[in-house]
């Protein structure tokens, strides 16, 4: 998936986002992945393995950012 990954990574060089700003990465089937950016279809990166990929890094057992994960999941942190 290096191919999606750094497809993923170009994206946001030049993408200025500010608080409020809603952003959406979902699969759509025979599609890929979607991003889009206040309503606004940014990119599509092509197959599953990368979206797959994707939430486990933040969803997974062992996410990037912990406190990420509990607010994407909507639980509170003891900090």
């Amino acid at each position: 998936i290096k191919h999606q990954i750094v497809a993923f990574h170009k994206l946001w060089r030049n993408m200025s986002i500010t608080k409020g700003d809603e952003i959406w990465i979902d699969y759509i089937p025979k599609e890929g992945t979607r991003v889009s950016i206040n309503g606004e279809v940014k990119a599509k990166i092509l197959g599953k393995d990368f979206y797959n990929a994707f939430l486990r890094a933040w969803l997974g057992k062992y996410p990037m950012n912990p406190k990420i994960k509990h607010a994407l999941l909507g639980k509170k942190t003891g900090s």
